[in-house]
């Protein structure tokens, strides 16, 4: 036994002599292959999983929709707790004495998406009247005309470079028509691609859900005649930041006197339709929302009083019919003749007007409300108090200011009532693969 085991260790020995270098060889040339291998295994694009998301609504390169600028939280600001604006990409910022010059310090390690060092100067950003400077490479500053409070929160839109990279994970691309408007947003990181679709309805978005173009549609407003069981998986939110809006035209003869249109307020009966009732103009989730205001709860004695021998037109979009024949049947009861015109858009000339209203990040309402503002105004407001309050508001930084100044537009506003705020839309997120919701929560469309 021991002769035969000797015999084999000759016999290794003898191999390993001759063969050696040839041996060394063969082991190094794996090794420097597997590494070679390895590297350019991780150098091969992996494959990304792909989802293809429509959204209702119409965009530019200017005006993303909320859903993609969630998902890439690539703004210098970002929207906090109670709706307040909060630092993002920046560590520091300064407000000047005379509260019109913004200078914010931005991280240090910050990359663009092509992996290329961020220096402020990079930023691409114009903002109109706006002096954009830069202080030093970590530094912006922004110059106002004038005092403007809601500022910072213009700042939670992406930030990108000359060449369009971004502080993200993802990397944008942006295809639109001939008028500027938004038709595709591709958003890529290592492992996702996301093809968002605008559309500009509901009708449309759903229509190429069905046709198989898109497999999830975002933030579908929830009407009572719609049932979507059988077209793939639900979940519903409520957005607090829309209302369902009676938008009453002030200028209007019929209309013109608000104890009118108090008495048509306090005419509807179900103002809620099965949801969380809208008490104004300013999300109840911001930290100026003052809930303490009229609610014009159904009251057929108060109506009655004003309401006699009135004919009205209220216009309204179709997803909203159902509605607008509720409140139709409520003020008939009362004598008020009402007829229905189904309209796509808002109409250049109307009396009532039933419609969406998106509430800014900022509690500011001078777009919306002030009597300057002829083309945003719907309902063509004039108060003066109103005016001065909406001017104060966006002048002043002190937020307990601001929140007083506002408290008292909101109560004030519900005593004019130039449009009567109904309740807050549920929405309805549709997908055929229930992982996406996983992926990105239905509230990022908000």
């Amino acid at each position: 036994m021991k002769k035969v085991l000797r015999r084999y260790v000759w016999l290794i020995t003898a191999f390993t002599k001759q063969y050696l270098s040839v041996m060394a060889i063969s082991i190094f040339l794996a090794l420097v292959f597997g590494l070679i291998a390895i590297n350019l295994i991780n150098k091969l694009p992996t494959r990304k999983t792909t989802y293809r998301l429509g959204v209702v609504g119409v965009f530019s390169s200017n005006n993303l929709p909320q859903l993609v600028k969630n998902i890439l939280g690539a703004g210098i600001t970002r929207v906090g707790p109670n709706l307040t604006i909060v630092n993002n990409l920046v560590e520091s910022s300064l407000l000047s004495e005379d509260e019109k010059t913004y200078t914010y310090k931005f991280k240090e390690s910050l990359k663009w998406n092509d992996s290329s060092t961020f220096k402020s100067s990079d930023v691409s950003l114009t903002i109109p009247s706006v002096k954009t400077t830069f202080p030093d490479s970590k530094s912006i500053s922004f110059e106002l005309p004038e005092k403007f409070s809601p500022f910072a929160s213009l700042l939670v839109n992406p930030i990108t470079d000359k060449s369009g990279h971004l502080i993200s994970n993802f990397i944008i691309s942006l295809s639109q028509n001939t008028n500027g408007n938004l038709t595709k947003i591709e958003l890529i990181s290592n492992d996702i691609r996301l093809i968002i679709r605008p559309f500009p309805n509901a009708t449309q978005v759903m229509t190429a859900y069905k046709l198989g173009e898109i497999d999830t549609v975002f933030g579908l407003i929830s009407t009572p005649d719609q049932d979507l069981t059988k077209e793939g998986h639900i979940k519903t939110v409520e957005n607090p930041n829309q209302s369902l809006v009676l938008f009453f035209n002030t200028d209007d003869a019929s209309l013109k006197d608000k104890a009118i249109r108090q008495a048509l307020a306090y005419a509807i009966k179900d103002k809620t339709q099965g949801n969380q009732r809208s008490l104004g103009s300013i999300s109840p989730t911001s930290w100026a929302y003052n809930p303490l205001v009229k609610t014009y709860d159904h009251d057929s004695t108060k109506a009655k009083k004003f309401l006699k021998d009135l004919s009205l037109e209220l216009a309204t979009q179709p997803q909203y019919l159902l509605l607008a024949e509720s409140i139709k049947n409520d003020l008939s009861q009362l004598g008020v003749n009402i007829n229905i015109k189904v309209v796509t858009n808002r109409p250049s000339n109307f009396q009532l007007y039933l419609s969406i209203f998106e509430s800014p990040i900022d509690p500011d309402q001078y777009t919306f409300w002030h009597s300057t503002q002829t083309q945003t105004n719907k309902s063509h407001l004039d108060n003066d108090k109103i005016d001065k309050l909406l001017e104060d508001g966006r002048r002043t930084s002190s937020l307990p200011e601001r929140k007083r100044i506002y408290a008292e537009f909101q109560r004030t506003f519900s005593e004019e009532i130039p449009a009567l705020f109904l309740y807050h839309p549920k929405f309805l997120n549709l997908t055929r693969n229930p992982q996406i919701f996983n992926l990105i929560d239905p509230s990022l469309s908000f």
